[in-house]
């Protein structure tokens, strides 16, 4: 197991309002570390926290140490361009792997991105002897911001019923955005230098599994199990005209696909213990 290094001087984050500096931000404060939190959406400061408004163009210097939550990709073009930084931590997507065959142009192009991005910070890493972790986390949720378990939440509390395409066997990782907040500050810590990991939850669950784990958080809520091809062929026609069809249609194509992480390197240099999925009503 790594050991880790305590808190040392300012951290710098990125992506500081996304669903992981949620929890990413209060964890680092309490643990001694002074917070220096970037963010396009303004925030009121509080202890251990200095907000700031901006993106990369408004931040030229920066403390020794990183954190990235927002698109990989700019954060690299950012590093490149800044001297002096002695550790970086930098959250992306396991959607590198699981996206890179999509049959959809777009979800192709962002696992292109998130690849480019890595192997950009890796490479001015290793120029300026910069210690880099990169992170890929599973499906996120806790926060009520993510694309799977919060609509699903809504859609439940909303309408008393949740559709389960059938079949849906694809295996899925769910993984706690709080969870995902302790291993950021492990890696800052001194974990895992050099290091690409991924992460998941402790629960690998079918599709149907997570779908009927989120309808049993939701009072009187009933499962109604729907053939898949006919909701396939529905979201592929309304997909040109609607947002969330065509995330529909993504994700019934993905229905039968396991989406899971690789986490052996994570567990042995993390101690790191992901909690089992049990989705809040607040999601």
């Amino acid at each position: 197991m790594t050991m880790t290094e305590g808190p040392s001087g300012g951290v710098l984050v990125f992506g500081a309002s996304s669903q992981i500096g949620d929890p990413l931000l209060p964890l680092l404060s309490g643990a001694g570390y002074q917070v220096r939190a970037i963010s396009r959406t303004p925030a009121a400061n509080r202890a251990g926290v200095r907000w700031e408004q901006g993106d990369f163009a408004q931040v030229t210097s920066a403390p020794a140490q990183v954190v990235s939550l927002g698109p990989l990709i700019d954060f690299a073009h950012w590093f490149e361009q800044t001297e002096g930084i002695d550790r970086v931590v930098a959250v992306g997507s396991v959607s590198l792997r699981h996206k890179r065959a999509s049959s959809a142009p777009e979800e192709r192009a962002v696992a292109a991105a998130l690849q480019d991005g890595e192997q950009r910070l890796i490479r001015h890493a290793e120029k300026q002897g910069t210690r880099l972790t990169l992170l890929r986390p599973c499906l996120l949720y806790g926060a009520g911001r993510d694309h799977t378990v919060a609509p699903a939440m809504r859609f439940a509390r909303d309408r008393g019923w949740l559709p389960l395409p059938m079949p849906a066997a694809g295996l899925r990782q769910p993984l706690h955005v709080a969870d995902l907040a302790i291993a950021i500050k492990q890696c800052l810590g001194g974990a895992a230098v050099g290091q690409t990991l991924e992460l998941g939850g402790a629960e690998k669950l079918s599709f149907e599994q997570l779908l009927r784990r989120i309808a049993d958080c939701v009072p009187h809520c009933r499962i109604r199990r729907l053939p898949i091809q006919p909701l396939a062929w529905a979201s592929a026609l309304a997909s040109p005209f609607s947002l969330r069809a065509r995330r529909l249609h993504r994700a019934l194509a993905r229905a039968h696909v396991d989406q899971l992480a690789d986490d052996s390197c994570t567990r042995q240099s993390l101690d790191w213990h992901p909690r089992p999925f049990v989705p809040a009503a607040a999601d």
